[in-house]
């Protein structure tokens, strides 16, 4: 995140207030700022002090495995789409009817486990659909 510049900084921010936090408290203020849309600890500090809005960006990690396997699933139907794609290909370069008719059922059979594929995403997206639904 980039940090906003200030066209009029000495203006702006003329008053300098300087504030003492032990080892534990600025540790703590160092992580806030990584989870935060502040971008120092001043910021951070600034900003709850005056009462402005502090955003927090929180992961939820029950969504982890269901993403790693929608991502694991979109390789493999793009794998199969290049495979769909060069017999294709094929087809329309092959004078051959045997050949063309071999890879109309090749790509019938891509086409199948595409929906299988498919099927898999509709079931994670509702699984998903329903953590988000009961929060």
């Amino acid at each position: 995140m980039t940090k906003k510049r200030l066209t009029n900084r000495d203006e702006l921010l003329k008053h300098k207030v300087g504030v003492r936090f032990d080892e534990k408290t600025f540790n703590k203020l160092k992580a806030q700022v990584q989870q935060s849309n502040a971008s120092t600890v001043g910021e951070l500090v600034r900003k709850i002090v005056t009462n402005e809005k502090v955003t927090f960006f929180v992961k939820d990690i029950s969504m982890e495995e269901p993403t790693a396997e929608l991502i694991r699933i979109r390789k493999e139907i793009n794998a199969i789409g290049r495979n769909i794609n060069q017999l294709t290909e094929a087809h329309h370069t092959s004078s051959i009817a045997d050949e063309k008719i071999k890879h109309m059922l090749e790509v019938d059979k891509l086409y199948r486990q595409v929906a299988d594929k498919v099927s898999e995403v509709w079931k994670l997206v509702s699984e998903m659909s329903l953590k988000w639904s009961a929060k």
